[in-house]
């Protein structure tokens, strides 16, 4: 029996710990928003256009086929460093 109200007051410590306050700064970006390591360039400058437009049907909807709006995106990245 002590072993379950261990368990739950130690689940209930951890939920309270991960609560944050999650301030903004003056210019309306959080701590994690200045952290990023990457930039969204627009269309026009990268020449790269690409739309995941998926058309559901009878066998194509997410009842049938659960993994349906998993995965469909682009991902490029400077790997060697020469700015293109």
């Amino acid at each position: 029996m002590t072993k379950y109200i261990t368990f739950i007051l130690f689940a209930i410590f951890l939920l309270l710990q991960s609560c944050t306050n999650k301030t903004k700064d003056v210019d309306g970006t959080s701590a994690l928003e200045k952290a990023s390591l990457f930039t969204l360039l627009p269309e026009s400058e990268t020449n790269i256009s690409f739309q995941n437009t998926l058309i559901e049907g009878l066998n194509a909807n997410v009842l049938v086929y659960e993994y349906l709006y998993n995965g469909g995106g682009v991902a490029t990245g400077d790997f060697n460093n020469d700015g293109l």
